[in-house]
């Protein structure tokens, strides 16, 4: 128990400085490359995914899993690794062969020519062997060490738009380097195997299993993206990508109670104590609306003076997009509590990837239509509907399986309590001047006005909450 809770303690501390340091990075980077060189460095970075995901197939997780179940017989757990490690190898390559030929025919050839290095670090990741024997101490410090060099490198080496092809070896750098600190410890463990090729690839069907989900994971991420660069220009690549920073940044620490729960979830998946475990999601999940709803409409809120002072002038379109992708902080966090909470849990790995893939063909077909026709805003709608279809069929799944329902009263009090929040903080505020002292007093006046209605309208969790600072400040 203790080794989990000090993996979960490293863990904790690689997700917080993955939410802390872009937001002191993306406002310097912004400001000084300006749109079009940020935009350039995504949209190359797009095309980049798409050969790391061929690269990598599903040997992310599925490498893990195959690690962790032969962990304890020394013998097998080098065999695997070295079947595991060839078997990456040859695709790798493969996938970094065509990427250097297929460079020298794209524009700005040089920003592809430095990213190689990130394919590099494809050929050489080996995180998953340390995940596989739970040395989730080793791989966070290591990426933590890695995150800060690069942070210190950017604010202190990136000055202008001329500082673009440092900016680019800096982050390609990184996921290069520490694969340079996982290898010699590796060794030391597994030794040196050569595996003849069959052995190799009787893991193709199991890595393809998790290659599924990656798919469409990367259609989300990156098909926009790549889209944009090639139909319109590289600074909406800048404008969407910045967008959606912000809105990952928040929901990165929204769903942190997905995580902590998944484990208890499983468990009483173990003991047949699905009541139980539909009471605590409802809870969860409610509780979740109850941050999320405020936060969706406290963004509306705070959009036009924060995107002011934290982008920059030159990213004043980041404005009206965070404005329309603002009801993702609800929907994102909704789909992952019902993933993580039900579907992980209860194996219901079919549903799963489904919900994935139909979502991820619909964002396609969007993308496809709707970018040449409408630009920028055509991603955003496509980003939109693909993220209430998967959202939607999560959630049927665990209605259609399960007594789950929800409490409309209560959603309706958050609806209420929010929008009174959004004119009260635009009211206010409407002639202050756009710095970082307003947007907090933005943030303070929002949430104190959101309590003060739930107050009013005695919402379960408020009273609740309240009860139990009663009973303590009573002893």
């Amino acid at each position: 128990m203790s080794k989990i809770i000090k993996n979960a303690l490293y863990q904790g501390m690689f997700q917080v400085l993955s939410v802390l340091l872009p937001l002191i990075t993306v406002p310097i980077v912004s400001h000084r490359i300006g749109p079009n060189g940020l935009g350039l460095f995504n949209y190359s970075n797009s095309i980049v995914n798409y050969f790391v995901l061929f690269a990598g197939l599903g040997l992310v997780s599925y490498g893990v899993r195959e690690i962790a179940a032969v962990r304890d017989n020394l013998e097998m757990m080098k065999q695997t690794f070295w079947e595991l490690e060839w078997f990456n190898i040859v695709f790798s390559l493969i996938a970094t062969v065509v990427y250097i030929i297929l460079s020298f025919f794209l524009s700005n050839s040089w920003i592809y020519h430095i990213q190689l290095l990130i394919m590099l670090g494809t050929v050489l990741d080996i995180s998953w062997f340390f995940a596989g024997i739970e040395d989730f101490k080793l791989v966070s410090l290591v990426s933590i060490f890695v995150k800060l060099v690069s942070f210190f490198l950017i604010i202190t080496y990136i000055q202008s738009s001329e500082d673009l092809p440092f900016y680019v070896m800096i982050v390609s750098m990184s996921s290069l380097l520490s694969q340079c600190v996982f290898w010699p410890i590796a060794i030391k463990k597994v030794g040196f195997r050569v595996i003849p090729i069959k052995k190799a690839f009787r893991h193709f069907r199991g890595a393809l299993s998790f290659f599924t989900g990656r798919i469409a994971s990367t259609v989300y991420t990156n098909l926009n993206k790549t889209l944009l660069g090639l139909l319109t220009s590289v600074s909406m690549v800048a404008y969407f990508s910045n967008s959606v920073l912000i809105i990952n940044v928040i929901v990165t620490m929204l769903t942190t109670i997905d995580t902590v729960l998944l484990p208890r979830m499983t468990n009483m998946v173990s003991k047949n104590e699905e009541n139980s475990m539909i009471l605590l999601l409802k809870k969860s999940i409610h509780l979740e609306l109850f941050l999320t709803i405020p936060m969706m409409f406290g963004l509306i809120a705070i959009a036009p003076k924060f995107v002011f002072w934290f982008f920059g002038v030159k990213f004043l379109m980041v404005e009206q997009l965070l404005i329309w992708m603002s009801i993702l902080l609800v929907i994102i966090p909704l789909s992952s509590a019902v993933v993580r909470q039900y579907l992980m849990p209860k194996g219901k790995m079919k549903e799963y990837n489904y919900s994935m893939l139909y979502s991820a063909l619909v964002s396609i077909i969007l993308d496809i239509i709707l970018i040449p026709l409408i630009g920028i805003f055509g991603a955003v709608i496509a980003t939109l509907v693909a993220e209430f279809l998967v959202s939607g069929i999560r959630v049927y799944y665990l209605v259609r399986d399960t007594d789950f329902n929800f409490d409309y009263v209560e959603l309706v009090k958050y609806l209420i309590s929010g929008i009174l929040m959004l004119i009260t903080v635009r009211f206010v505020t409407n002639s202050m001047v756009p710095t970082m002292l307003t947007t907090l007093l933005q943030v303070l006046l929002g949430a104190t006005s959101y309590v003060l209605v739930l107050i009013l309208t005695q919402s379960k969790l408020i009273t609740y909450f309240l009860h139990i600072l009663r009973r303590k400040l009573n002893g």
